[in-house]
């Protein structure tokens, strides 16, 4: 009877933390610029503002999970910046520690940051310096 209890035990604690298991605290994220190539991006914000990285378009990093927002703010000479914020969404391997690893793993996924991800690819628009860009009645913006 022990024994069964010791096999359930270490099966619920080694399923504990599934989006940690399988998916990491990190994840990689692709930048672009669309037909912009070349284009320096700062990417701060996320979990307790740590993150601080630049990429080149078209470029990836790696970057810790969190529900916090990325600023994504892209310039390029000749060119306007661009600026984008992205939040994190709730990672669907949380519904696996609901079913498996429960309160324990919820709360390893929580700490960890696993619990939630940002999208695998980010797109900022950038417009050229010196574009006008008409209204809808194709008046030019002043």
């Amino acid at each position: 009877m022990k024994l069964k209890l010791i096999v359930a035990l270490t099966a619920a604690i080694s399923l504990s933390g599934c989006a940690s298991i399988i998916k990491g605290s990190n994840q990689d994220i692709a930048f672009n610029t669309g037909d912009v190539e070349g284009a320096t991006c700062v990417v701060t914000g996320g979990s307790k503002n740590e993150v601080n990285d630049t990429v080149v378009t078209p470029g990836v990093l790696e970057l810790p999970r969190s529900k916090k927002a990325l600023l994504v703010n892209c310039t390029k000479p000749g060119m306007g910046s661009g600026t984008k914020s992205v939040k994190g969404n709730l990672e669907p391997w949380l519904a696996g520690n609901l079913l498996f690893g429960g309160l324990p793993g919820i709360t390893i996924d929580a700490f960890t940051g696993s619990i939630h991800k940002y999208p695998g690819e980010i797109n900022v628009t950038m417009v050229q310096e010196g574009i006008i860009t008409p209204t809808v009645t194709g008046e030019p913006i002043t």
